[in-house]
């Protein structure tokens, strides 16, 4: 059974649970996308796109680049759904199983300097939710801080990570967090 702990889902409580604590304190204070880019329009190429509007589903496939303000996603195939008013309702980023390259994502939170990066086999933006999961070898990043995961579910609005680890006994599935200090440029000089 995993064990809640704060806004990280771990199996033991050991060490990580104050470096989750910190960094969850840390990311409510800085992630929140540009409000600019939800107004911005969306660029898209593809080697090929198969564009259903009857069923509001497109899908693109073969180097799939997606870019909106500071928003820029990257895939092997990229499917949109949207309703009638051609209103985006999810968008589902993902890597060919043949192909050794992540869906990747990157952008600018409001009032940062530093990107948030993400990238996993799967990436699941859930527009009206304003939450992004990421599936497979999934790991998110911004500044210093680095969290791994099998699944790792991050909340826009709320700016809460939550992450998962695989279900097994080895200690390289479980969710991995590394923090390095800000100062740590200072101090190599």
């Amino acid at each position: 059974m995993k064990t809640p702990i704060n806004c990280i889902y771990m199996k033991p409580i050991s060490l990580y649970f104050v470096l989750l604590f910190v960094s969850c304190f840390i990311y409510s204070q800085s992630i929140y996308a540009l409000d600019n880019d939800k107004n911005q329009p969306i660029s898209l190429n593809a080697d090929k796109a198969d564009i259903d509007d009857l069923n509001g589903v497109s899908v693109f496939i073969g180097n799939v680049t997606l870019t909106q303000g500071s928003l820029k996603l990257n895939a092997n195939k990229l499917t949109a759904k949207y309703d009638k008013n051609r209103t985006i309702k999810n968008i589902i980023a993902e890597t060919d199983h043949n192909s050794n390259s992540p869906a990747t994502l990157k952008q600018l939170p409001e009032g940062e300097q530093d990107y948030i990066q993400a990238q996993a086999d799967k990436i699941n933006y859930m527009v009206e939710k304003n939450t992004i999961r990421l599936s497979g070898n999934a790991i998110f990043w911004q500044k210093n801080s680095v969290f791994r995961g099998e699944i790792i579910d991050y909340d826009i609005e709320q700016a809460k990570l939550k992450a998962i680890g695989k279900q097994t006994s080895s200690n390289q599935d479980r969710v991995h967090v590394t923090f390095e200090p800000q100062n740590t440029k200072q101090n190599k000089k």
